[in-house]
């Protein structure tokens, strides 16, 4: 069974790999490359082939040092519709994180981000959870059971959490870990943490554990999509210790993220720093396209049970 869900697995990724061509990038005499990224490759561009912009998805370039010669070429790619992008940029792009010690705090607030969109996805949050609920329902009964024969009562905990502008939410989780795991206070979940049950540990793995918070996404607390809710011991240490770490709640706080599908689990300091430069990637291309992308890479995640703690 383990050997034919590898085998699945690793036919899916050869599937997609198949159905996405490779982004090609045009790069400008000036213009650093040295970027390794599967599905990305780099094409020196040479102005005595000026045919070669109609073969390449974007173009790379230096702001200060682009050759003056090579001003034509840009503006042509400009008014082709093909984009041009800087090596930060493109640095950006690639890894899907935003570097924060580039990032001036003095100029940030919350109407920087700010996005219609915002009103468009909690349209789609109820829509999508109330289409769901047929089969959500009985998968929380089937869950719950589960917990109930392997652990026994309660089934559920309830944590507080902060969510869009610092406010304080209760959210439900299946309960994973046995009953007097926070007596010493809370504390991150590590690798192979004995604390978590025997079925807990499944279903942290595929994350059925977050299945109650779409209650939470009814109730306005969360979203389907956004980075995690933290515990608010957690918030206050990482707020005096982590650079624009409140940045995180400048949107609502999702079952899923940007930030678990690409890193996965974070515990202590600089994995959380680690995860902010992806939460502020979310928040600053906030859009549909972006929260699709991660509904795809959360199914990858679910089947693969990557970054489980």
């Amino acid at each position: 069974m383990a050997a034919l869900w590898s085998a699945s697995m690793m036919l899916a990724r050869h599937l997609v790999q198949r159905v996405s061509p490779d982004f090609i990038f045009g790069v400008i005499p000036g213009a650093s490359v040295q970027i390794q990224q599967t599905g990305v490759r780099f094409l020196e561009l040479d102005l005595a082939h000026p045919e070669q912009l109609d073969h390449v998805d974007g173009v790379l370039m230096h702001p200060s040092e682009t050759p003056v010669e090579w001003s034509e070429t840009l503006a042509h790619a400009l008014s082709a519709g093909v984009p041009v992008w800087s090596r930060a940029q493109l640095l950006e792009l690639i890894q899907g994180k935003v570097p924060l010690e580039q990032l001036h705090a003095e100029r940030l607030n919350v109407s920087t981000y700010q996005s219609n969109y915002a009103v468009i996805k909690r349209v789609f949050d109820v829509a999508a959870t109330l289409l769901v609920a047929p089969l959500l329902l009985p998968l929380l009964l089937m869950v719950a059971l589960v917990v109930l024969l392997d652990a026994g009562a309660p089934v559920l905990f309830f944590q507080r959490r902060v969510g869009q502008n610092g406010r304080v939410f209760t959210i439900a989780k299946f309960r994973t870990m046995r009953r007097d795991s926070e007596a010493a206070g809370a504390a991150f979940a590590t690798s192979g943490d004995l604390r978590v049950t025997r079925v807990g540990r499944v279903l942290r793995k595929f994350r059925l554990d977050e299945l109650p918070q779409f209650f939470n996404v009814l109730r306005g607390d969360m979203s389907i999509i956004g980075p995690r809710p933290e515990q608010e011991g957690f918030v206050e240490n990482f707020s005096q210790g982590i650079r624009l770490y409140n940045m995180r709640h400048w949107v609502r706080p999702g079952i899923t993220g940007w930030a678990q599908v690409r890193q996965g689990y974070a515990a202590g300091a600089d994995e959380t720093t680690e995860k902010l430069r992806h939460d502020v990637y979310y928040i600053k291309h906030f859009s549909l396209g972006l929260d699709l992308q991660v509904v795809w890479l959360t199914i990858l995640t679910v089947l693969t049970g990557f970054g489980a703690r």
